[in-house]
């Protein structure tokens, strides 16, 4: 997998149904761990809640949860967990916060104001694509400098740093698909007298 979508931030989003009070809380977590931290964080914060919602996916194993808690089987986890496959989301914990306000809302109520509770939650901590991106290092002399950075920014490489001593050393990364054509451009511009040193390997967004 070269890239995924997940959330960029933490978010909040609140809306009423027929006086029915509806919190959504979005995190991006990489754990389970995670995952019932905010969980216990939450449910002492809303102790006083009807229900504490939640579906979850994690890019590891692919795995996702969800639980109703306490609400009619079917009509709040899985519609969470729906918006979070329909928004092609993973790395993501939504969890929705009910105040009953004393109207029924019916099945298709629930679904509908659980849908839409993830849903502007998810809006609220903003969709990003994460790409697996290689670091690298270039050293180089002073006089190099200015050609070496115009090749990097025409081929989309992103500075991360640039350290000045009796060489110069930049430091890069790049999305792992565009290396070889840097690396080509490189070598042609250069005639070969630099190379690009791999440090790491993590997903950035870009």
């Amino acid at each position: 997998m070269n890239s995924y979508k997940t959330v960029k931030q933490d978010g909040i989003s609140e809306f009423i149904e027929k006086k029915s009070r509806f919190i959504s809380y979005v995190y991006p977590v990489q754990a389970e761990s995670e995952v019932w931290e905010k969980l216990d964080m939450l449910r002492k914060k809303h102790y006083d809640s009807t229900h504490v919602v939640y579906a979850y996916k994690l890019k590891e194993n692919n795995m996702q949860r969800f639980s109703d808690d306490g609400e009619p089987q079917g009509t709040a986890g899985v519609p969470v967990l729906d918006v979070i496959n329909k928004t092609d989301i993973t790395d993501v914990l939504v969890v929705v916060v009910r105040y009953f306000g004393g109207t029924l809302l019916g099945a298709g109520g629930l679904v509908r104001a659980y849908s839409k509770s993830a849903s502007v939650g998810i809006d609220a901590a903003k969709v990003i694509t994460m790409c697996e991106c290689v670091n690298f290092e270039i050293i180089c002399p002073y006089n190099m400098l200015g050609k070496i950075q115009y090749v990097l920014n025409e081929n989309g490489a992103i500075k991360s740093d640039i350290v000045y001593e009796e060489n110069i050393t930049l430091k890069y990364y790049i999305k792992e698909d565009e290396l070889p054509i840097l690396q080509k451009e490189l070598t042609e511009a250069l005639s070969g007298t630099v190379e690009i040193a791999e440090t790491s390997r993590e997903f950035k967004a870009i």
